[in-house]
């Protein structure tokens, strides 16, 4: 997950829907907003699933459904 929100926003939402009960969820807060800069401008919220060797599996642009990502994730 990557956000440009603060720290406490970023926190409150990870706390409120369990992330960091997952080994494989990285949150990075990008203060500076140089995400943009390095992988271009994606519209929010965009979604990236990678598998175990850390290869980009799917990339979903805009919103996304439960479903959807769920036939990407080895659960």
């Amino acid at each position: 997950m990557i956000s440009t929100a603060s720290r406490e926003s970023v926190k409150d939402f990870a706390y409120n829907y369990h992330l960091l009960e997952f080994d494989n969820i990285t949150i990075l807060i990008d203060s500076l907003d140089g995400f943009h800069d390095i992988f271009g401008h994606n519209p929010f919220p965009t979604s990236f699933i990678y598998n175990k060797e850390r290869k980009l599996v799917k990339q979903f642009k805009g919103e996304v459904t439960t479903e959807a990502l769920l036939k990407y994730l080895n659960l």
